[in-house]
């Protein structure tokens, strides 16, 4: 056999072999592809998320250490810079409270439901005779949170007046836009007489 023949059937052959590794490397990409997880689209309803510092046990009291429901709102719509900081007060009934500040980001996580179904083995009587087996679990992305409110920054010292000082008083008559109440408690002259007592509680400059 010539030579120029021996090159071209090694060309041929070589060619062939690329198209070989290229037909298993599709077929590969192509497996890989079907154990790839189903795309969804991303819905667009958005949310606000808050890192509570601390454990929830009443979802109640604590939107009501962040100022109640209202002010919660006013933030999760406002932007990023706007309505100041997200204040949170441990002691939300009393006025002299220091509040610790936190600050809002923009953030791109996904606030995603957990759906569990189980089943309980039981006897004719109603008791429970077997362990709790799963039977169906889902999760479905139900928005995008694109604003979070973080406490990174240091708590201010705290003082605790009593309930019946006079500064305390007069405190919760101003928070409750009572001016009245505010001017009578100062024309009594109580404020003066246990302005001994009281300067124990002021905190020091």
């Amino acid at each position: 056999m010539p030579p120029k023949a021996k090159a071209k059937d090694k060309q041929r052959s070589k060619s062939r072999s690329k198209s070989r590794s290229r037909s298993r490397s599709r077929s590969k990409s192509r497996s890989r592809r079907e154990e790839m997880a189903e795309r969804r689209s991303l819905p667009e309803r958005t949310a606000f998320s808050i890192e509570y510092p601390g454990f929830v046990n009443n979802v109640d009291k604590a939107i009501l250490t962040l100022g109640g429901s209202e002010r919660v709102s006013r933030h999760a719509t406002s932007g990023i810079d706007e309505r100041g900081p997200v204040q949170l007060r441990y002691r939300y009934n009393d006025p002299i409270s220091h509040p610790i500040n936190g600050q809002k980001f923009e953030t791109e996580n996904l606030l995603i439901k957990v759906t569990k179904r189980t089943r309980r083995l039981k006897s004719a009587t109603g008791e429970v005779v077997g362990p709790v087996e799963l039977v169906r679990e889902k999760a479905e992305i139900v928005a995008v949170i694109d604003k979070t409110a973080r406490f990174r920054k240091l708590a201010d010292f705290q003082f605790i007046v009593p309930k019946g000082d006079p500064l305390t008083q007069i405190a919760k008559a101003l928070s409750r836009v009572d001016i009245d109440e505010a001017k009578r408690l100062c024309d009594s002259g109580v404020l003066d007489s246990s302005l001994d007592a009281s300067t124990g509680y002021i905190p020091a400059p």
